[in-house]
């Protein structure tokens, strides 16, 4: 069951918006609708379901609701997505002339703090402090 994002009582019914912005923008006031689509479903209660998120989806998101008496209300729920760690490209195979410089790099992408670690045929831990040479 997701977690309830804007859920409100009132003898008439409600009418709900939600609305998005980056953290920038979120200070500003300024947000922009946001649109239902295959992975957003706006639920008739305010429920917010998002389905399938991606660290694109972080941010801060206002839910408004009114029911034409009084002023409506507003509450704004900042969404922070946790990340494993993924490499950015696949392997691949690099190919240096012998006595030329070799550069291996390893992108990685997740939440922070991410330990990268180099091993030579699965025995030999490399460290960044250490020269190598083989």
């Amino acid at each position: 069951m997701p977690p309830e994002f804007c859920v409100t009582t009132a003898r008439n019914t409600p009418r709900f918006s939600t609305k998005t912005a980056s953290k920038l923008r979120a200070k500003s006031g300024e947000y922009e609708e946001l649109r239902e689509s295959s992975y957003t479903k706006l639920l008739n209660n305010g429920t917010l379901v998002l389905q399938h998120v991606k660290e694109d989806r972080e941010g801060y998101y206002l839910c408004q609701a009114s029911n034409g008496i009084g002023t409506g209300i507003g509450k704004v729920v900042q969404l922070r997505v946790n990340s494993s760690p993924y490499f950015a490209a696949p392997s691949r195979l690099v190919t240096v002339k012998k006595s030329d410089t070799a550069t291996l790099h390893c992108e990685v992408h997740g939440d922070k703090p991410i330990t990268i670690i180099w091993l030579k045929g699965g025995k030999i831990e490399l460290n960044p402090s250490t020269n190598y040479r083989y």
